[in-house]
């Protein structure tokens, strides 16, 4: 944490409100006392939320510390639109919609929940997965399903993207982004474990993905994107995440 309550992945950087969030969502996965809270809440108070990714970061945070989301929230929600062609930022095409449906679940706010699932649908390939311009990958696979979740909607009739999800899973440990990629990234892994957790389903290989994870780990406490690289806040709470849904903890 840094001195003014808001959190970075390293010393020396500016507080952000994504490494904030993800600081906050891990100490609450290990059930680890958050220290000088007033402070936290008083930097997340006054951090400018301008867009979806940044109340999403922010509005969560709060809510992790028992306080109510910022006011702008409503407006911001109202304000989204959807846009097939507009470019993306962050993991995948449809993080945003993942992002505002979420907030939109989690704050009991209303939203074209019939609109918003058949503009995703357009995006479901023949192999089950999601992605534009037919090429799916797991990210955006979660996303899209996450987000249909979200709404409400029986995502059992989905049943070949479990099957794309399981294509994604290296026997080695982890998930790919794609069928057949030999790489396991964490955000990958994080992602095809959840995917499969709204279907009520595990990885063929829990042991495999847990000793993968465990290769990301770095001797400061965090976890790196793969088993070279720096740790950073966003790939621990990945690791915390699935290391959790496999029972690790």
């Amino acid at each position: 944490m840094n001195p003014d309550g808001g959190y970075a992945f390293t010393r020396g950087v500016d507080s952000n409100a994504q490494d904030t969030y993800f600081a906050l969502a891990t100490m609450e996965l290990l059930g680890t006392e958050i220290s000088e809270k007033e402070k936290t809440k008083a930097w997340l108070r006054a951090y400018p939320v301008n867009d979806i990714r940044s109340l999403y970061y922010v509005a969560l945070s709060l809510s992790m510390l028992d306080e109510e989301p910022p006011e702008c929230m409503e407006g911001l929600l109202a304000a989204f639109r959807l846009n097939q062609d507009s470019p993306y930022i962050g993991l995948s095409e449809f993080e945003s919609l993942f992002m505002y449906t979420s907030l939109a679940k989690r704050f009991g706010i209303h939203t074209e929940a019939e609109g918003i699932q058949q503009f995703l649908l357009k995006f479901r390939n023949k192999d089950g997965g999601f992605g534009k311009d037919g090429k799916s990958n797991l990210v955006a696979t979660y996303h899209a399903v996450s987000a249909i979740d979200n709404l409400g909607f029986d995502v059992d009739a989905l049943g070949t993207t479990i099957e794309f999800a399981r294509a994604c899973e290296n026997p080695q440990g982890g998930f790919g982004t794609v069928p057949n990629a030999h790489i396991s990234y964490l955000e990958s892994t994080y992602a095809g474990i959840e995917l499969l957790w709204i279907f009520g389903l595990k990885p063929r290989h829990p042991r495999e993905c847990i000793m993968k994870i465990a290769e990301a780990f770095r001797f400061n406490g965090g976890f790196a994107r793969t088993g070279i690289g720096i740790p950073t806040l966003e790939n621990t709470f990945y690791a915390v995440s699935c290391l959790t849904k496999l029972n690790y903890f």
